[in-house]
């Protein structure tokens, strides 16, 4: 049988090797939980600077990358930030009607036509020359779309002048364009050249010539980048009609 001092010392020696246990057990578990603290609070540091914008940055070309690869859908551009500010000056005249003068009037002959298809005219002009236009309006067929060159197509160029129809169901709602190159088409018998209407809209940058007569039709003409418009409308609104004429200074 052990004696008392031997048996004390045998507790004592197991409690030891209890406490060593279980400090090696903690040091263990801190081990483990101090880099998972670590990495947790780098998450909610990380968190929180995000929504605090602290690691936004508008400058560098390695940032700009970082924050493409991290988060796509952030480096697409915000559409209501990019779209353009219009800032266009609109001064409309009110006449009574349009002037009635004496028009110039050209020969054509139908052996110098070279038709061309739409796609093929706004080549030709060098831009678009089909305007946006009302849903409900059409463009009234046949168009008959080309230039006028003599000999038979062959020779000088001596008339590009295109004229594009639009119009409803019951015709009480249209558009016209007519477009030639270096000059303003034919017609409005000078009007936006009078003193009482040579004031002009400011339209991306274009000077427009814009006129209402009293019965609500629209008149217009300008020139944009070597192409003269001229521009007419019956049953538009005003904002109709400028939508139009944006939509061809653009």
């Amino acid at each position: 049988m052990k004696r008392y001092d031997e048996m004390a010392e045998n507790v004592f020696r197991r409690m030891e090797d209890h406490q060593r246990a279980r400090l090696a057990r903690r040091k263990q578990m801190a081990g483990i939980a101090l880099p998972l603290c670590g990495a947790c609070l780098a998450v909610l540091v990380g968190v929180g600077g995000w929504q605090n914008g602290w690691w936004m940055t508008t400058t560098g070309e390695s940032a700009s990358s970082s924050q493409s690869q991290s988060n796509p859908e952030q480096s697409q551009p915000n559409p209501l930030l990019s779209q353009p500010v219009i800032t266009d000056t609109i001064v409309i005249h009110n006449i009574e009607e349009l002037p009635q003068n004496e028009m110039m009037y050209i020969a054509l002959f139908i052996e110098d036509f070279i038709k061309m298809t739409p796609e093929e005219l706004n080549s030709y002009y060098g831009r678009n020359v089909f305007p946006q236009h009302p849903v409900d309006l059409k463009e009234k067929s046949p168009n008959h779309f080309g230039i006028y060159k003599q000999d038979q197509g062959t020779g000088e160029l001596y008339c590009d002048q295109n004229a594009i129809h639009y119009i409803n169901e019951d015709s009480s709602r249209w558009i016209a364009v007519s477009a030639c190159k270096g000059k303003i088409p034919y017609d409005f018998c000078g009007l936006f050249e009078r003193e009482e209407t040579k004031e002009k809209s400011e339209i991306n940058g274009v000077e427009v010539g814009i006129a209402k007569a009293k019965n609500g039709d629209f008149f217009s003409a300008f020139i944009v980048e070597g192409v003269g418009f001229r521009v007419s409308s019956s049953g538009l609104s005003q904002e109709e009609f400028i939508t139009v004429l944006r939509s061809l200074v653009q």
